[in-house]
């Protein structure tokens, strides 16, 4: 008992401290460095940081049960600022500052996601990324042996919101989508969605991080006034467009893939505001508790989070690949090697975790497909 608590409150620290980002330190005999580059700093360092958080979460509870063959995991992270030419240069300061991480977890972004595992250090390193705050399809589409999904694509999330509306006899659909690689996708996504109902998108805008853009797309969705629009971006974004658009009298049928934060969203335009946008969500409800993934993420919270982790999608969403990741770990343990954790995540098949089943093969790297979708109701809340 006294072992675990002591235990229990090594892994408080380390979640405080990962929290806190602190700079890179060597790896001891005790531990298992696992690195992370992602922003935490920027527009979309507090998304990120939830995420992170989550992730820390996931490795205090294994801490408190011993760890990993009696080693200690300790998570570092690299700031990147959600640039996309810094993700890279952030994986290899990790090395110059002699670690040695076992594998990467919780990247963030489609762009910097892509550049990272697009680098050579990267690549020569054979290490394993799990889990990323990215669903788009150019990173999974032909699986990377490197790389492995712990959400569903943006696709998939599209095609939930067509499919719904189409359903309800709606065809004029339009989109605001994020520049980058990120938003082209979406927007992809959506013309694959309803040439498969024989549909054509209405017209679109796009919105950048720094909201340069959007007067002009407020403007163009005014004048096209679609049935209903998807907004693809990021929370920060996001929130900006449909802040301006509601201003503006916007009132279209509003919807938001997962990367919305309905938090924000709520918070920047009130409850009256924000009610009626529907949201898809890759994470379960954590108001009715439904799966028992959600409720050992929020009985984990109260034992290890000291108040460090607050409920939310992107947290629930790095406690995910934190819980996978120790798993796979343990799979390959005593000796994990890059090759040994690949082979590991790819023998997850039907592995279950209170209700979401992970699923891995050699070819297939996506571990859950799961998407849900929730409205905004009149009281500021979700409603499923």
């Amino acid at each position: 008992m006294q072992n675990s608590r002591r235990n229990a409150l090594k892994s408080i620290a380390a979640l405080g401290a990962a929290a806190a980002w602190p700079p890179a330190r060597a790896q001891s005999a005790n531990e298992w460095v696992v690195g992370q580059i992602a922003p935490a700093s920027g527009p979309q360092g507090p998304g990120s940081t939830q995420q992170t958080n989550g992730i820390a979460l996931a490795f205090a509870k294994a801490n408190a049960a011993g760890g990993v063959g009696g080693r200690m995991l300790k998570l570092v992270s690299r700031d990147d600022k959600y640039l996309p030419a810094e993700a890279p240069k952030q994986f290899d300061a990790l090395f110059e500052a002699g670690l040695k991480p076992i594998a990467l977890v919780g990247a963030y972004g489609t762009d910097n996601t892509d550049a990272l595992i697009k680098s050579p250090s990267f690549v020569r390193s054979g290490l394993a990324l799990v889990g990323g705050r990215t669903g788009a399809t150019v990173l999974r589409a032909p699986a990377n042996r490197q790389v492995f999904h712990l959400r569903a694509s943006y696709r998939d999330e599209i095609e939930k919101i067509v499919e719904q509306l189409a359903n309800n006899g709606v065809k004029e659909i339009g989109m605001v989508y994020q520049a980058g690689g990120f938003g082209q996708d979406c927007v992809a996504g959506l013309a694959a969605s309803m040439q498969k109902r024989g549909l054509t998108p209405a017209r679109g805008a796009e919105i950048d991080v720094n909201g340069a853009r959007l007067p002009a797309a407020v403007k163009a969705v005014m004048e096209s006034t679609p049935a209903a629009l998807i907004i693809a971006a990021s929370a920060v974004p996001a929130t900006a467009f449909l802040a301006a658009f509601r201003k503006a009298g916007g009132n279209t049928q509003l919807f938001g893939i997962s990367t919305v934060d309905p938090d924000l969203l709520i918070s920047t335009l009130g409850a009256a505001g924000a009610r009626g946008i529907m949201l898809t969500q890759v994470m379960p409800d954590q108001v009715q508790k439904q799966l028992g993934f959600t409720r050992d993420f929020l009985a984990d919270l109260k034992q290890y989070g000291e108040g460090r982790v607050q409920p939310g999608f992107a947290a629930a969403e790095g406690y995910l690949v934190g819980r996978v990741f120790t798993e796979a770990l343990r799979r390959a343990a005593p000796n994990p090697t890059p090759a040994k954790i690949a082979e590991a995540l790819e023998g997850m098949n039907q592995y279950d975790l209170g209700g979401i089943s992970i699923n891995f093969s050699r070819t297939d790297h996506v571990g859950t497909r799961y998407v849900d979708t929730a409205v905004i109701n009149g009281a500021g809340k979700l409603q499923y």
